[in-house]
């Protein structure tokens, strides 16, 4: 499977649009966003759209930037095609597993990824000029549920940077966005 991953977008509609290009053109499976979609709430026309006009699937987590609630809203006015998987797992081909923070019913598969905004304390991604912006309640779910990757975003100066926690993978993606094969 090939997905695009990004995360940041913060209410800019022409990040949206080539990301929806981008991921178009490299023919991806779905898309995942993680967090931060709006800018303090505001923005919210257009982000997810230009994904679901060109018939991709996206899933996505809130961020600092978004309540639950507008979470829930932008699934609802885009389902089937947009769902906010925040403390939710949702199965896919069943191999892939894709879960949010705070989930409780996760499954076995043959491959997990686990999408946060904030990424796990103490990892190259977190540390900013020396002080950490992770959060150790994700670095817990890590340890926890021990995923083959972790798709996040929220530090703006490690936007690409890559690290590992045992055997998972993380990424931070931002607004760039990343192409996977998994």
């Amino acid at each position: 499977m090939k997905i695009l991953a990004a995360s940041d977008i913060h209410g800019d509609t022409r990040i949206s649009e080539r990301l929806a290009r981008k991921a178009e053109a490299e023919k991806v499976d779905f898309v995942i966003l993680c967090g931060d979609l709006t800018f303090f709430e505001r923005s919210l026309e257009g982000i997810l759209g230009p994904f679901v006009k060109k018939g991709l699937k996206v899933f996505f987590v809130p961020g600092n930037h978004e309540t639950t609630s507008t979470a829930e809203k932008l699934s609802s006015a885009y389902a089937p095609n947009a769902m906010n998987i925040h403390g939710k797992t949702v199965v896919l081909n069943d191999e892939v597993g894709l879960f949010g923070w705070y989930t409780q019913d996760f499954v076995d598969v043959k491959k997990k990824i686990m999408v946060t905004h904030i990424p796990p304390t103490n990892t190259l991604i977190s540390m900013v000029n020396g002080a950490c912006m992770g959060s150790p309640s994700v670095r817990d779910a890590v340890n926890k549920f021990q995923p083959d990757l972790l798709l996040c975003g929220h530090v703006h100066e490690t936007f690409g940077v890559q690290d590992t926690i045992g055997r998972t993978r993380i990424i931070n993606t931002g607004p760039e966005g990343i192409i996977l094969e998994i």
